[in-house]
């Protein structure tokens, strides 16, 4: 399940836990490190989900970067566990199901 983070926030230290010294350290301490929470009830079992941080959606350069990273994920997540592109969602259809 592919989502967008719905927040004006391109910075990775925004999501995760550990201050590697490298991202940053999260200030509000909300991060969520291990088991999903991409959807509500049993998919949060079932489902691999990724976050596209996303910027004020107005820089062109940053959306295709972050796209073009997302695609290759998705595809490599495809081939790792032997998955179709039938299988990748997002997140509203995840609410759907």
């Amino acid at each position: 399940m592919v989502r967008s983070t719905g927040a004006n926030d391109p910075n990775l230290k925004r999501y995760v836990g550990l201050d590697d010294r490298l991202l940053g350290k999260n200030q509000y301490n909300n991060h969520w490190n291990h088991r999903g929470w991409q959807a509500g009830g049993d998919m949060n079992n079932t489902h691999i989900s990724f976050e596209i941080c996303e910027d004020n959606l107005n820089d062109k350069t940053y959306f295709n970067k972050v796209y073009k990273e997302a695609v290759g994920l998705a595809a490599y997540l495809c081939k790792q566990y032997k998955l179709t592109e039938k299988k990748i969602i997002g997140h509203y259809e995840g609410y759907q199901k």
